[in-house]
C-alpha cells in the first residue's frame, strides 16, 4: 500500500485490474484481522451515495481479486461469506504493517541510546515506500486513508532527522529534508528540523529565512502565529545560542520569579554595642559647645547602626 496497490508473489509485483478493485483490496488490507460486512464495504467505497448496483460491483470486485491472486500463484487468502470479507494474511506480509513495526523498533533502539541502530531501522522502514500511498486506488475512504499513511511517513522522517542531528549529521538532514519542506510548507515540525540543520551547518541566514517564510504562510492562509517551539528556535538562532537536536525534548523553562528585595525592618538587631557607643560619643562624650559628628563606614546593606533609633 505504500505506493501503488500491488500483490507481491515470490519477489514479483502484480497489479490487479481496475482502480476500484484495488481500492477494495486496500480496504481489506487496512482492516487486516477484522471481517468487514458488505454494508461497511459499500459505505467505505461510496460514502453515503452508493449506486443501485453497489452489491453486485463489490461481488464482482471480490471475484476479480480472487481470480487474480490464483493467476499469479498466490495462496487462497480471501475469505468471503454472508458476514462479509476478510484477508487471511499475516501483518508481516503487508508493507504498511512492516513499516510501522520498523519505526517502533527504531524508537526502542533510540530509547536505549543506540542511535546508529535506530537510524538503520528507520531508513529500512522508509525504504518500503515506493510512492504516494494507495496511489492507484479509488474509493470514498481512500483520501483519508492516504492522508493517515502519509502522516506516519512524515513523522518517521522527523524522527530520523532528530536521530541524525543527535549523531552530528546536520548536512545530511539539511539536504534530505529540503524537498519535503517544499512539499509540505505548512508542517511546523519539518520546518523546525530544517532550521536546526541549517543553523548547525553555519547557514544562519537560511534558517531564519525558512522561519519567516513559514510565519508569512501561516499568517496568510491560516491567520495564525507560529507555535512556541519554532518561535523559541528562532530566538535561539538570533542569539546564536546552541540548539539541541530535538527542541521539543528539552525541559520546560522554570517560571520567572520577580527579583524583589525583602521588606524593611523597624530596627537593627545585634548592634546594641555599637549603637550605645555612638550615643555616648554624640551626647555625653563631647564638650557642650562642640558640634558632634560621627561617621559610620561600610557598604550598603551590611547593617550599619542608626544612632537615631
Amino acid at each position: 500500500m505504500l505506493g501503488p496497490v500491488t500483490v507481491a508473489v515470490r519477489g514479483s509485483r502484480h497489479r490487479i485490474p481496475r482502480a476500484q478493485t484495488r481500492g477494495l483490496l486496500a480496504l481489506m488490507l487496512i482492516n487486516l484481522g477484522r471481517r468487514i460486512s458488505r454494508e461497511a464495504v459499500i459505505e467505505a467505497m461510496w460514502g453515503g451515495t452508493p449506486p443501485s448496483t453497489a452489491r453486485s460491483q463489490v461481488h464482482n470486485a471480490v471475484t476479480v481479486i480472487r481470480a487474480h491472486l490464483a493467476e499469479v500463484g498466490a495462496p487462497e487468502v480471501l475469505d468471503s461469506g454472508p458476514s462479509g470479507y476478510e484477508l487471511l494474511v499475516e501483518p508481516d506480509q503487508v508493507d504498511a504493517a512492516r513499516f510501522d513495526d520498523g519505526v517502533r523498533l527504531a524508537r526502542d533502539a533510540a530509547a536505549r541510546g543506540n542511535h546508529q541502530e535506530a537510524v538503520r531501522l528507520v531508513r529500512a522502514a522508509l525504504d518500503r515506500w515506493t510512492g504516494e500511498p494507495l496511489s492507484d486506488a479509488t474509493g470514498a475512504f481512500v483520501e483519508a486513508a492516504r492522508a493517515r499513511l502519509a502522516e506516519r511517513r512524515l513523522t518517521a522522517v522527523e524522527d530520523l532527522a532528530d536521530l541524525e542531528l543527535e549523531l552530528g549529521r546536520a548536512e545530511v538532514v539539511a539536504a534530505e529534508i529540503a524537498p519535503l519542506v517544499d512539499a509540505h510548507p505548512m508542517r511546523e515540525r519539518l520546518r523546525v528540523r530544517q532550521m536546526t540543520a541549517l543553523y548547525r551547518t553555519g547557514r544562519q541566514v537560511e534558517a531564519l529565512q525558512s522561519y519567516r517564510t513559514y510565519r508569512n504562510l501561516l499568517a496568510e492562509y491560516e491567520g495564525l502565529d507560529p507555535g512556541r517551539e519554532i518561535a523559541e528556535l528562532e530566538r535561539m538562532i538570533l542569539r546564536a545560542d546552541p540548539v539541541p537536536a530535538a527542541l521539543s525534548s528539552t525541559a520546560e523553562p522554570a517560571p520567572a520569579v520577580p527579583a524583589l528585595l525583602p521588606p524593611d525592618i523597624p530596627d537593627f538587631t545585634g548592634r546594641d554595642g555599637p549603637v550605645g557607643e555612638l550615643r555616648h560619643l554624640l551626647t555625653e562624650g563631647r564638650p557642650s559647645s562642640a558640634l558632634a559628628v560621627a561617621g559610620v563606614a561600610g557598604m550598603g546593606g551590611v547593617g550599619k547602626p542608626n544612632p537615631e533609633n
